[in-house]
């Protein structure tokens, strides 16, 4: 029983290591693809921040209407996207809701809402940091102005707005969104943070493009930095070190795999001659060699289960335990269905050479030699 309870621990923690490593690229690869759909490779993006030293002097928008004017003319399209986080209190609970300021939106006075944020409100009204305004499912009156509910467009409900993308990735249905116009003197509780994102057709003309809309954007707002970068080489780029030490971990789970593999098949070997004249008796008694080869297929597969499963458990966990600084990493069911594969072939890796010991089984020598 010893025996086995190690081997369990030990082809747990590896199938452990395994899982996690392959979430991980899984995760990668999902998030890669996803930004690769929003953020195509002619679109840039420029983030604005305060200034180091300036948080606590800065509560207005770093960018407005007038802003956006400028950037639409020497850009091929550009899309605004202002972040400011408030508190919404609803039945004793407080959340953070997200008013995004967005050139999507071009009529004054409408204002459209996240799936997400309806479902929560469901009836009622709802305080926004208990002075900024309040909000029900048919309106919302926000620093004083009042906004009509729409539903939220089919272009809008799959948008993924980066309030800060290498921290939180915030979605469409997570957010409610105002004409960009109406966000000039918005006081917020915190330094927003804002995203534009713009197309550039010609990649020759970029740099001088680039150059040109930093240069126009600090004279406007010298409070603040601007950075134009890349997602996708961002993404990849602050990756590289974890994808790197998830490689290892791999190679090193899929190592210590086979090396424990081997060495169960060595205790197998040992179990199965320690059990010959149990197996002896068996047969003298009326069992076949097959029941004899089911019992012990029967077990092995008992013991791999357990292993795979408790691994699979470990696995989530460990992603749970570690936050990566670029996406959180999800459990994925290829990661089961690999395990469970690689756990066959395990299982007949270590049944097969039983098969032929069992068949060369002489009951009578065994027996014999007692």
């Amino acid at each position: 029983m010893a025996v086995y309870l190690v081997v369990v621990l030990e082809l747990a923690f590896g199938t452990a290591f395994l899982t996690y490593a392959m979430n991980q690229f899984f995760s990668y690869r999902d998030n890669k693809q996803e930004l690769e759909q929003v953020f195509p490779d002619k679109t840039v993006s420029l983030e604005i921040s305060v200034r180091e030293g300036n948080e606590v002097e800065l509560i207005s928008a770093p960018f407005d209407g007038s802003d956006y004017m400028v950037l639409k003319e020497v850009t091929d399209g550009v899309s605004a996207y202002l972040c400011m986080p408030e508190l919404l209190e609803m039945d004793g609970k407080v959340e953070e809701v997200i008013f995004v300021y967005t050139n999507i939106i071009e009529e004054t006075g409408h204002a459209y809402c996240g799936e997400n944020i309806r479902k929560r409100i469901r009836s009622g009204t709802a305080v926004l940091d208990g002075m900024n305004g309040s909000y029900s499912k048919e309106r919302i009156v926000y620093y004083g102005k009042e906004y009509k509910c729409e539903l939220t467009p089919e272009h809008i409900r799959d948008t993924i707005i980066a309030r800060n993308m290498f921290e939180k990735r915030l979605y469409a249905g997570d957010c409610i969104f105002l004409p960009l116009k109406d966000c000039q003197d918005k006081i917020s509780a915190a330094p927003a943070q804002t995203i534009v994102q713009y197309r550039i057709e010609d990649i020759k003309k970029a740099a001088a493009i680039n150059e040109k809309i930093v240069d126009y954007l600090t004279k406007s707002h010298p409070q603040y930095a601007y950075k134009i970068s890349n997602y996708m080489d961002d993404y990849e780029q602050n990756n590289e070190s974890t994808m790197e030490f998830v490689k290892y971990i791999a190679v090193l789970a899929c190592i210590a795999m086979w090396i424990l593999a081997f060495g169960y098949m060595g205790i197998t070997k040992q179990l199965f001659i320690k059990r010959q004249r149990e197996f002896a008796v068996c047969l003298a008694a009326g069992a076949t060699k097959r029941i004899i080869f089911l019992e012990m297929l029967i077990e092995n597969a008992a013991i791999l289960t357990v292993s795979t499963a408790a691994g699979n458990l470990m696995g989530i966990y460990m992603l749970d335990l570690q936050k990566n600084n670029i996406f959180t990493a999800q459990y994925h069911c290829e990661t089961l269905l690999i395990s469970v594969l690689l756990a066959i072939i395990l299982l007949l890796c270590i049944n097969l050479p039983i098969l032929k010991k069992v068949q060369s089984l002489q009951p009578q020598v065994i027996l014999t030699d007692l």
